[in-house]
């Protein structure tokens, strides 16, 4: 449902037929009555130049409309083209319970809708003698009426009323000048839309460097190794600061219990932080909330329509002091709540982030579930470095524990190698009985992996030159299994005559295996710092890209539109000199104010198309790429051609702006570095997935698959191809051959695939 307090967008409806586009074709008439139509039509101009509000723009001229007409009373609606109908945008002079019955009109009904329709001024001497009349227009008293289109770019935008009490006659010259009047409002109307459009697009900026500030102090935190409780309050502070949600709580699974056990949280009065602390959600409650038909993006979200507390049998999250009473029903209400999922490296569920009652009252979009899932990816990585250190921690005290207590196994070796003494310790290191080993020869407890490498003063003391030192040997136990021992042994003398060798062996098998489990979690966390830092970087790069396209949009905007503009209200101010010292000149002047302000309009919309054109939103990914292809060859004199396999469908929106932005990034490329001649685009449609492929017969060039390389090297556009391609799940490949061109394939699963 629509917000009732939002005002609808302003479009247009289909062009009226050139024969309805035709004003009543009489001669311009005297010279005093064009001076005077210049004079009105250019105060109109300068009026609604002044203004920035829409509502500004619709009063103030049709005050002006009334006075030159003469009459009492007029009203101005907009075309709405979600339903398709007019809406009243400013009235003058007629009563609530008239206004109240015409807040609405049809496309083609009554005679403001015949207007909008036809694209032609509309005379009714006599309304009282007009079927299209409705009955509340001659309870109001009115007689006589004439209605004119507002266009823009030859577009009809609204509709400009004036009514009568007494009967009268409008001519020829009225339904001229209130013509000329109505188009100078219907480009205001469009001018508006425009700018409320750039306003809509700075705010949206804004919040997302906000979003990016917060998650750089969120790694921020992680870089000075705070505690995980204090890295996760800080992420539950930055989620409520950078996405707006009053309360926040983030919950950790434990392993042991496999209850969800709230660890931090945001927004929470002391009382409510209390009773949180002893909140324990049931085992397999989490499985309940993660039910494909709440999914958005990866996070799950459970309306107030679904009932919560009967289809999930408890108070699922903390509720919040919400009077849905006041609210819409496509507004957040008391029983909504937005789950997201802690997930470690290998998809195993750790936690869950609970988010409820935004501060905008919005029901969440997948944008705004995606920025708060980078969050959820950071508390993911926070938890699991803590698990891994902690991990660490007890394994080298498990080390140090077995290292001062394990008791070693002393023995004594004949000149012959075979055991002459053994220790009780034996029995724990081996597992033999120290009388089983007594005359077995040391060689036969050698692993065949060290049987050739053992030092020859163990396996033949008598015949070794060197009969001392300390070597690792593995050796095999009385069970099978294998004990890596350290040995340091020296020869036993006895008057000068070598009687054996004796040693000392330590089991080091759990050391060995303790080295290895070290090692297997230090790469672990090096490899979990390496992805925060690739995080931190590719953030950063992401602010720089953002800065950089706002320059770009700022010297667009100066070099084109504003030196138009400047242009333009030189040539007004010629045109006013002109009007007082030759008017005969005016109306040449007049064409070419018009003229300068159709390419003013043009490049502004064309400004427009290229952030982000409407084609793809209202007609889909096919026509939004046969558009890019056509302007990338009239453009840059590059043949482009687009092929489609496969049945044509509408996709997701967020698959249809990836593959666009793809496409157009791949064509950039092509025109500014590729120096190719050709380019062609295939659209590939699949059961369970599309694949894109773009292009060129240029000079080829081979990239890095490492995103962190490619930021490194500069290559954004490259690096965020992929990224559009990864947030779907998709893959992205780039080849090249030298001198043969390039080409990019992205492909992209849907649904199921």
């Amino acid at each position: 449902m629509r917000n009732a307090n939002r005002r609808p967008k302003i479009s247009t409806p289909p062009n009226p037929s050139p024969e309805q586009d035709t004003i009543m074709g009489a001669p311009m008439g005297t010279v005093e009555e064009t001076t005077r139509k210049i004079y009105t039509l250019n105060a109109i101009s300068a009026a609604i130049s002044r203004e920035t509000s829409l509502d500004c723009i619709l009063e103030h001229p049709l005050d002006w409309v009334l006075a030159v007409a003469g009459a009492e009373c007029g009203t101005v609606f907009l075309y709405d083209e979600e339903s398709k109908e007019l809406y009243l945008a400013a009235s003058r002079g007629l009563s609530e319970r008239f206004l109240a019955e015409h807040t609405r009109i049809g496309y083609g009904a009554r005679l403001s809708g015949t207007v909008l329709q036809s694209g032609a001024p509309l005379i009714v001497e006599n309304v009282t003698r007009d079927a299209r009349v409705h009955p509340s227009v001659l309870s109001e008293g009115i007689q006589s009426y004439i209605g004119v289109p507002l266009r823009s770019d030859n577009r009809v935008v609204g509709v400009l009323n004036v009514l009568s009490h007494a009967m009268r006659s409008f001519d020829r010259a009225d339904a001229e000048i209130l013509t000329s009047i109505g188009n100078q409002i219907g480009v205001a109307v469009a001018k508006a839309g425009l700018r409320s459009a750039e306003t809509e697009s700075r705010e949206q900026l804004h919040q997302k460097m906000n979003q990016l500030s917060e998650l750089l102090k969120v790694s921020a935190t992680f870089r000075a190794n705070a505690p995980l409780d204090q890295v996760l309050g800080a992420i539950c502070s930055a989620i409520s600061s950078a996405l707006g949600y009053r309360l926040v709580e983030l919950s950790l699974l434990d392993p042991e219990t496999d209850l969800m056990i709230p660890a931090a949280w945001a927004g929470f009065s002391p009382e409510e932080r209390r009773r949180l602390r002893t909140t324990r959600r049931q085992p397999g409650f989490y499985d309940m909330v993660m039910q494909p038909r709440f999914r958005i993006s990866n996070s799950y979200f459970i309306s107030h329509r679904d009932n919560p507390e009967s289809e999930l049998g408890t108070r699922w999250a903390f509720l919040p002091n919400i009077d849905d009473s006041t609210r819409s029903e496509d507004e957040w209400h008391q029983n909504d709540a937005l789950a997201v999922p802690l997930q470690d490296r290998d998809g195993k569920l750790i936690g869950m982030i609970y988010v409820d009652d935004p501060l905008d009252r919005r029901l969440p979009g997948v944008e705004q579930v995606q920025v708060l899932e980078l969050f959820a990816q950071q508390a993911a990585m926070a938890a699991e470095n803590a698990a891994l250190l902690g991990e660490l921690q007890t394994s080298e005290a498990k080390y140090r524990l077995l290292t001062e207590t394990a008791g070693d196994m002393i023995f004594m070796l004949e000149p012959d190698g075979t055991f002459g003494f053994v220790s009780s310790s034996t029995e724990a290191i081996l597992g033999y009985q120290p009388a089983e080993l007594l005359g077995v020869k040391f060689s036969t407890l050698l692993s065949p992996a060290t049987a050739h490498t053992a030092p020859t003063y163990l396996v033949d003391p008598e015949g070794a030159s060197e009969r001392e030192g300390r070597c690792e040997v593995e050796l095999v136990r009385a069970d099978g299994g294998l004990a890596v021992v350290e040995i340091d042994s020296a020869p036993v003398l006895e008057n000068g005559r070598f009687r054996g060798e004796q040693g000392i062996a330590r089991d080091i098998s759990e050391k060995k295996r303790m080295e290895r489990e070290i090692a297997l979690r230090q790469r672990q966390l090096r490899r979990s710092q390496k992805r925060e830092e690739q995080l931190s970087s590719y953030t950063a790069t992401v602010i720089a890209a953002q800065e950089e396209e706002r320059k770009r949009i700022a010297r667009d905007l100066h070099d084109d539109t504003a030196q138009a503009l400047i242009a333009l209200s030189r040539r007004i101010e010629d045109l006013r000199e002109h009007l007082h010292t030759s008017p005969e000149t005016a109306e040449p002047m007049i064409d070419d104010l018009k003229e300068l302000t159709d390419q003013t309009i043009a490049s502004v919309r064309r400004f427009s198309r290229d952030l982000r054109p409407s084609l793809l939103d209202d007609l889909g990914l096919v026509p939004a790429l046969e558009w890019l292809v056509a302007e990338n060859a009239r453009r840059h004199k590059i043949t482009t051609r687009m092929k489609v396999h496969g049945q044509e469908r509408r996709l997701p929106p967020e698959v249809e702006l990836a593959c666009f932005r793809i496409a157009q990034e791949a064509l950039n490329n092509t025109a500014k570095h590729a120096g190719a001649t050709g380019a062609a685009v295939e659209l590939y449609f699949g059961p369970n997935g599309c694949r894109l492929s773009i292009s060129d017969n240029g000079r080829g060039f081979q990239t890095s698959t490492v995103r962190a390389d490619l930021a490194h090297a500069g290559q954004m556009g490259v690096m965020g191809m992929h990224e559009r391609a990864g947030l779907l799940g998709g893959t992205l490949t780039v080849r090249g051959t030298p001198g043969e061109g390039t080409k990019v394939t992205a492909t992209i699963p849907i649904g199921g695939g």
